[in-house]
């Protein structure tokens, strides 16, 4: 019976050995595919932990896959947000994964604003919690005291979460890295204004003190108000025309606390005797 195989005699056609199975011919051909099988099927068999991985050309390739995406600023999509004297290091369009896994890593321009952000973050949450729980706050303060503190320290805390968060996200998309920063100016805002509050509590006392009820009520509708507009802002096609409307809140509230002390009219003292 004439048999049809692959010829190692004849690589490129099915040939016959004059009739017969060639030793020659077939052996080579039949151990390839034992070989092959055996390898499949013990790999398929073995636990994802056997499989030998070659963990630093793995670790190698990754750097140079995430390294490769900081790039120049001449390289930045149309409408992106560059630095005027920083020419390289950027992230362009990662994502949300690929921005909170670039944290980690040094060589982009935003790494040191990240962490200059999330380390003072973490301590003034930290004193803030120290300072809510202290004896003298609970016990030796009075309440616009207790308030004032409190407003100082969450608004220093505000402004770092809104810093921290545009500056690991302004590199998600071309649509994102246009608005995000302004929830960083809205931080910034928040916390001049309500330090506005907590200054003129003690450059004025006797006067700002009376209308310390009306000004706190005051500052916070205006900050949520503020704040509506700003998320506004981050889904606008024209993000610039919301963030006015917020910045004008936060500059009526303080305007309305720096003139609180001409509303207290001064009292006129009597000639002495």
């Amino acid at each position: 019976m004439d048999t049809l195989f692959t010829s190692q005699h004849s690589p490129n056609a099915l040939t016959k050995c004059n009739g017969v199975v060639c030793v020659a011919c077939i052996k080579p051909f039949v151990f390839k595919r034992r070989r092959s099988f055996s390898v499949n099927r013990a790999a398929a068999k073995a636990p994802v932990s056997e499989i030998p991985v070659d963990k630093k050309a793995s670790s190698e390739s990754l750097l140079r896959e995430v390294t490769s995406r900081w790039q120049k600023a001449a390289e930045a999509p149309n409408g992106w947000h560059v630095y005027k004297y920083v020419k390289k290091g950027y992230r362009f369009n990662l994502g949300w994964p690929g921005a909170t896994k670039s944290v980690f890593w040094s060589s982009h321009n935003e790494f040191w604003n990240v962490w200059t952000d999330f380390v003072p973050l973490v301590f003034f949450l930290s004193i803030t919690a120290f300072t809510w729980s202290h004896e003298v706050y609970q016990n030796h303060l009075d309440k616009s005291q207790q308030q004032a503190l409190m407003w100082t320290l969450l608004g220093t805390v505000f402004q770092h979460v809104c810093s921290l968060f545009a500056h690991t996200y302004e590199c998600v998309d071309v649509a994102w890295n246009s608005r995000v920063w302004f929830l960083d100016y809205y931080g910034i805002a928040i916390n001049a204004t309500w330090n506005t509050l907590i200054l003129s509590l003690m450059a004025h006392r006797s006067q700002v003190e009376s209308w310390w009820t009306e000004l706190t009520c005051l500052t916070l509708a205006l900050t949520m108000f503020g704040l509506y507009f700003t998320f506004q802002s981050l889904k606008s096609s024209t993000p610039a025309r919301a963030q006015y409307v917020a910045v004008f809140t936060e500059l009526l509230d303080m305007t309305t606390v720096l003139l609180t002390p001409l509303w207290e009219p001064v009292k006129a003292t009597g000639p002495t005797m």
